[in-house]
Order: structure tokens, then sequence, then C-alpha cells
């Protein structure tokens, strides 16, 4: 293959690495517009012990795999190189952060059921069918076919949920006890 140019394929490492980098520049965006030293310093807390143990040539070849997939982008400017996320890299993070949503189990049960409602119209029948699966797959138990439940507060994740499929006036949150709850109470391993 005399003539032909190869091209050159960087792999992009594990999520999670992409997802740590991302959110470093993000925390960056963050202090330097911060008002307050307060408010800088609580965001410095929010970055992880282990960004300060990383190895600078794997952050490089991130850093170049990133750019060649479009998700940052890098300006000079007087001997300085400033790096920042492309509207790419940001639905790629919100992406990460979609697919790494958890339901959490907080103990001791209430008594009052978390009631997911919705009504989408015809047309956005595969956001509809999207949040159908990620309502399962989060565990929720399908009491009707537009009603989902879970025993824990779970109004944040939702909202996130609905905010990423783009469905937030369609849903409703509802707290309830609910008088017939056996079958419920068996799905979740509540007595």
């Amino acid at each position: 293959m005399i003539g032909m140019r190869r091209k050159k394929i960087i792999r992009l490492p594990k999520n999670i690495w992409v997802q740590r980098f991302l959110f470093l520049l993000a925390t960056g965006v963050s202090l330097g517009l911060s008002s307050s030293p307060k408010q800088y310093f609580r965001t410095l807390k929010t970055i992880p012990n282990e960004w300060r143990k990383i190895n600078r040539s794997h952050i490089y070849r991130l850093s170049r795999s990133l750019n060649y997939r479009g998700y940052i982008k890098y300006k000079k400017s007087n001997d300085q190189i400033h790096v920042s996320i492309t509207p790419k890299g940001k639905q790629y993070l919100k992406r990460l952060e979609y697919s790494d949503i958890q339901l959490a189990d907080k103990g001791t049960w209430d008594g009052r059921w978390r009631l997911i409602l919705f009504d989408i119209p015809e047309p956005r029948k595969r956001s509809r069918d999207a949040l159908r699966r990620k309502l399962k797959e989060l565990g929720c138990i399908e009491v009707q076919k537009s009603v989902f439940a879970w025993p824990f507060d779970c109004w944040k994740e939702i909202k996130q949920v609905a905010s990423f499929l783009n469905l937030e006036p369609y849903i409703v949150f509802a707290e309830a006890k609910i008088k017939s709850d056996k079958r419920l109470k068996r799905s979740f391993n509540i007595k």
C-alpha cells in the first residue's frame, strides 16, 4: 500500500477517565467564576484526591485523544495553553452522567411511596420508551403503563433523567401512602 496514508486511530480511554478529565475542566471553569473565597474553596474540595496522584503523561495522552475526538479544544495565548470543553464534550459528559445515575436504597423505609407519573404525547414516543427503560433499569416498579414506584426519595435523580430526555413538562413526581401495597412491598423486599 504505497502512497496511502493510514489514519491514526486514537483509542479513547475508559469512560471514567474521560469523565474525570472533563469534570476537572468544568471544575476549573467553576473556580474561575467563583465570586468569593468561600465558594472557591468549596469548589476546590470537590476535586478528588486522586487527581493529585495522576501521571502527567496520562493526562497529555488523554487530552490529545479528547481533542482529536472534538470533546475539548486548545487555545494558545502568551505562552499559555487554555483548554476548554466543546459543546460536543459537554453533551458526552451529560451522557456519561446519565448512564451513571442510580437510585439509592436509603435504609429504613418511611412508609411513603415515590411515584413517577407521566403522560408523554405520541410524537415523543421514543423518549417515552427511553424513560420507561431507564426507570426499569434503575429498579423502579411499573404500577401501571405510565406510573412507576420507588420506596425512597429519588426526586433529584428523576429530575436529572427527565432533564436529559427533555421530558420535564410531562412528568409528575408524587409521594403517597398506598393502602394496598403488598405487591410493591414484596417487589422491594419491604416488610
